[in-house]
């Protein structure tokens, strides 16, 4: 299981920015609405999911979801990004395209 850090550097404010060349950050976006399809993944998206650009686009982050991925937590902290209430923050378990498990911390 991989362990991935947070940095401290701000998140991006739109998709110009999220987009930019050797982030280390994995950044997905996704549409606003259900069922949040996804528009852009970086490269180090990429290489966490194993999923390229164009495997994933329009499809959900159903696809590194899995059996041991908490349904609970993916809600709680889609709820509160909708709700612009607060930041919130949580780790979850993702699945590579390969199967492989990895913690995933949003």
């Amino acid at each position: 299981m991989s362990n991935i850090s947070i940095s401290n550097t701000a998140l991006p404010n739109n998709l110009v920015e999220a987009s930019i060349p050797n982030d280390e950050r994995a950044i997905v976006i996704t549409e606003a609405n259900k069922p949040f399809k996804i528009v852009s993944v970086n490269s180090s998206w990429e290489q966490l999911c194993g999923y390229s650009q164009n495997e994933c686009k329009g499809r959900t982050l159903e696809c590194i979801q899995g059996e041991r991925t908490n349904r609970a937590a993916v809600s709680a902290v889609v709820q509160k990004v909708l709700s612009r209430d607060t930041e919130s923050y949580t780790v979850l378990k993702n699945y590579h395209k390969n199967g492989r498990e990895f913690q995933n911390k949003l």
